[in-house]
């Protein structure tokens, strides 16, 4: 499954004609087939130079006047130099540049905030997302997303955060305004995604700082009483709701998503929308 955060498959200059059939690309699309190569130098620049060698390769490539105002190379140029391990602060100065290729908008600010996150420039992410919720505040998503990432910052740098009690309560309060609020059609059930995440956000803080949020002492239960809406919530705290795997689509738009998830269970049954429990 493809996710803003997953790096975008590589595609050679026969795969790009194909794909393209002669229709104009979004921005977040590869470059086209005239400038793929690009990829290929800064990937030869690494192995025989290392970080340093790719990072200069980016640099001669990002002065082609053809490349220089596609947001797309500039992910494209951050990927490769993730994948080949580069330092997280010189892809996080990569990406950036997407910002300045045209006037950041809301699903610009997005783009560059997932980057951000994968490359864990937690903080950054956070302040991009901010401005997000400025842009786009009509948007369930923008406040879904800022949960996320701060979320994400606590359990992966808490030190960044200056008051942990007055962080987690702002990812509580970012969730329970999409739950609760009133938004277009087309992002229809959005809230049982925000369940999901405000109740295993909750369980976690608990597990992790028992002494300041046991108790449901960080549930809303003002709002949304735990014992309809918690999930897992007869479980004991220090269970909580646990997940093997956690797929977040931020960019939830019945308008513009479609996804056919499948399961296969061990026992070759096959799990899916029209199908949705096993026989066992």
């Amino acid at each position: 499954m493809y996710s803003p955060c997953s790096p975008r498959p590589r595609r050679t200059k026969q795969t790009a004609r194909k794909s393209t059939g002669g229709r104009r690309q979004s921005w977040t699309s590869p470059p086209t087939e005239e400038t793929d190569d690009f990829i290929d130098a800064i990937v030869d620049a690494l192995k025989k130079g290392g970080h340093s060698a790719g990072y200069e390769e980016y640099l001669k490539w990002s002065k082609d006047n053809r490349l220089c105002n596609k947001p797309s190379f500039f992910i494209l140029a951050a990927e490769v130099l993730r994948e080949a391990g580069a330092p997280s602060e010189l892809c996080a100065k990569v990406v950036s540049n997407v910002l300045e290729t045209k006037l950041p908008d809301a699903q610009t600010c997005r783009v560059v905030a997932y980057h951000l996150l994968t490359v864990a420039q937690w903080t950054e992410a956070v302040w991009l997302l901010e401005l997000v919720c400025d842009l786009a505040p009509m948007e369930p998503n923008s406040y879904t997303d800022l949960a996320f990432a701060r979320a994400h910052r606590l359990r992966n740098a808490c030190g960044e955060v200056a008051d942990i009690d007055s962080e987690l309560r702002m990812v509580v309060s970012h969730l329970v305004q999409v739950i609760k609020g009133k938004w277009a059609d087309r992002f229809d059930e959005m809230e049982w995604p925000c369940l999901v995440l405000l109740s295993w956000v909750v369980g976690w803080a608990e597990w992790k700082w028992p002494d300041r949020f046991g108790e449901g002492a960080l549930w809303p239960e003002a709002e949304l009483s735990a014992a309809e809406y918690r999930l897992c919530s007869n479980l004991p705290s220090r269970e909580g709701l646990h997940m093997d795997l956690f797929v977040w689509l931020g960019g939830w738009d019945t308008d513009h998503t479609d996804v056919d998830l499948h399961v296969q269970e061990p026992h070759g049954e096959d799990i899916y929308m029209l199908w949705p429990q096993n026989q066992r």
